[in-house]
This record gives C-alpha cells, sequence and structure tokens, in this order.
C-alpha cells in the first residue's frame, strides 16, 4: 500500500547557528527501504510559502498502514552515516497509517 505522509523541519535555530541559509540550502529526508532506501536526493523539501524556516515534503511511504519507518533530516551532506553532519542528525520513526497524517514540525537544534 502506498501512504503519502508529509515530513516537516524548522530549521530556524541551524539558521541562527549559522549552520544552515534557507532559500540557500537544501533539506532532504533519507529513510528506509520503505520510503527512498536511504536516497537523500529522492526526497527533497521545499521551503513553505509562508514560513522561509520551515522545509516541507509529502513523500510516498509503501508499506502496511501503521508500520513504522525510520527516517533522517538531512542537510548539506548525503545522509549516509557516514559525513560529520549526517551522523549528528538524529533517526526518527513514524508510523504510516491511512488515512495519512502529518508528523509535528520538528526543530533541528542540534
Amino acid at each position: 500500500m502506498v501512504i503519502p505522509v508529509t515530513f516537516r523541519v524548522n530549521m530556524a535555530v541551524q539558521d541562527a547557528y549559522g549552520n544552515f541559509t534557507p532559500g540557500v540550502e537544501a533539506v532532504t529526508v533519507a529513510g528506509d527501504i520503505s520510503l527512498n532506501n536511504w536516497d537523500a536526493a529522492a526526497s527533497p523539501l521545499t521551503q513553505s510559502p509562508t514560513n522561509p524556516e520551515i522545509y516541507e515534503g509529502t513523500h510516498n511511504v509503501t508499506n502496511l498502514p501503521g508500520t513504522v519507518v525510520s527516517y533522517k533530516l538531512c542537510s548539506r551532506a548525503a545522509c549516509d552515516g557516514r559525513t560529520t553532519r549526517s551522523a549528528r542528525a538524529a533517526r526518527r520513526t513514524v508510523s504510516s497509517r491511512s488515512p495519512p497524517a502529518a508528523p509535528p514540525i520538528l526543530t533541528w537544534s542540534s
């Protein structure tokens, strides 16, 4: 079953630290095989039209409803666990469900 899931992250803290420049740098989501098999380039997030600090995107998860999907939010570097930047980004989980529900807006604070 294909379930659309909306991923959202607030980059304001990283912007304040000087680690991220909204509108210039990219944010993507990489996840387990049900999302994109950890291919950070496959699932970009785009800037929200109402808040330039928030990046969001809806991507299909191929799984049974209720299945837990692991993912990482990525910026600047490939999210393959081999780079310093992506290694600091925590793995998160979301439960796929139908009808789809968006996870809360996350704050990338570390």
